[in-house]
């Protein structure tokens, strides 16, 4: 059997219109700090950085070297001294709201397929983590 595949996953998710809708409202829904770096953008412009988001986290931890410059790009926008600066904690909230969008989307969701999603993006989740405490 192969095992569930998260790129095939994500196309999935992203071929149904309500999907970042439904990740950016899980997001804001379940941390109160997510307003105050959403609220400068429209509803449109956050999905297009949630999006953006995913792939670079899906890119970084599958080794492409595009994926690391964007995740290093993303590092220095919402590190310590960024423009935009999110505090650790939030990452976990990016995570499990994006795990919930996508468990409500993706119709081969499988408890299998969760622990691949989790597995590949917890490089990128760990590394904006470490690179803010760090600076």
């Amino acid at each position: 059997m192969t095992p569930p595949n998260v790129e095939s996953s994500y196309r999935r998710c992203c071929a149904d219109a309500s999907f970042l809708a439904r990740f950016r409202l899980a997001l804001r829904a379940a941390d109160g700090q997510v307003s105050g770096i959403f609220d400068p953008l429209s509803a449109r412009q956050q999905e297009v950085m949630l999006d953006a988001s995913i792939r670079a986290a899906l890119d970084f931890s599958s080794g492409d070297p595009q994926g690391a410059s964007r995740v290093s790009e993303m590092i220095h926008v919402h590190g310590r001294q960024g423009r935009v600066p999110v505090p650790p904690a939030l990452y976990p909230v990016w995570l499990e709201s994006l795990i919930q969008a996508v468990r409500e989307t993706d119709p081969h969701w499988s408890d299998a397929l969760e622990r691949r999603w989790r597995a590949q993006l917890m490089p990128a989740v760990d590394m904006f983590v470490e690179l803010y405490l760090s600076a």
